[in-house]
């Protein structure tokens, strides 16, 4: 019994040390070649316990990418590394609360509610900017539409990491 790495995914890894990025990032973008159209580079836009933007080439190799913590990643440290700021929840459902925030509490949803949204949207554009005008992006993870707006010509696919796991699989049993 082993588990799956790099190595068992349709993927090409073009950074020095491919064992040491992390098997979701990865497997998420080996799924995004059954998505993305052929010969055409991708933002893949994970929206997870941490939020990542990855770039894809257009020959369908992962190039590297960003990673920032997710809201409730962010509520927590708020939360944890302050005296008095209390606690946040389900910021990842729903919108956030039009600005100004009213009370501590919204002006913490506020807060990361509009600034993941902004990171997101400027990594997204970066990446595009990188990667050319043709660039798909996709979006994927369990909070994806609290960041819907700010990527809006995204292509969602809910559970891409998943299907990339199951690309892994099969192609370890099949060694």
């Amino acid at each position: 019994q082993r588990r799956i790495s790099h190595a068992d995914l349709p993927l090409e890894v073009s950074l020095p040390e491919p064992h040491r990025v992390g098997i979701d990032r990865l497997a998420g973008a080996a799924a995004c070649g059954l998505v993305r159209p052929r010969g055409v580079a991708a933002v893949l836009i994970d929206c997870g316990t941490a939020a990542t933007v990855d770039l894809i080439s257009a020959e369908g190799a992962f190039l590297g990418g960003a990673i920032l913590p997710g809201p409730a990643l962010m509520a927590r440290a708020l939360e944890k590394g302050t005296s008095r700021l209390p606690s946040v929840a389900a910021l990842e459902r729903s919108p956030p609360p039009a600005m100004p925030g009213r009370s501590t509490q919204e002006a913490i949803a506020v807060g990361i509610g509009y600034g993941i949204r902004g990171a997101i949207a400027r990594l997204e554009a970066e990446a595009r900017a990188a990667l050319g005008p043709e660039t798909v992006t996709i979006l994927t993870g369990g909070w994806r539409a609290a960041v819907r707006d700010a990527v809006p010509n995204a292509l969602e696919v809910p559970d891409l990491v998943l299907a990339g796991i199951a690309l892994a699989a099969a192609r370890a049993l099949a060694r």
